[in-house]
């Protein structure tokens, strides 16, 4: 999807790349009952503070 120059943009459908990444949503949370970028925030701040506590303890 190329990134056009505007705030809010309405389309007749959902491009390709919105409509994988819900569906990828929708997969994971049918398997994990957890929200997928709920999931992906907590393992980046979780690796965040891992590599803060070791910097720390250096």
């Amino acid at each position: 999807m190329p990134h056009p120059h505007g705030q809010i943009y309405g389309y007749s459908f959902i491009p390709k790349k919105l409509e994988l990444e819900l569906a990828s949503c929708r997969e994971h949370y049918e398997e994990t009952k957890h929200c997928l970028i709920c999931d992906m925030l907590a393992e980046e701040l979780r690796a965040a503070y891992e590599k803060y506590k070791s910097k720390e303890q250096s």
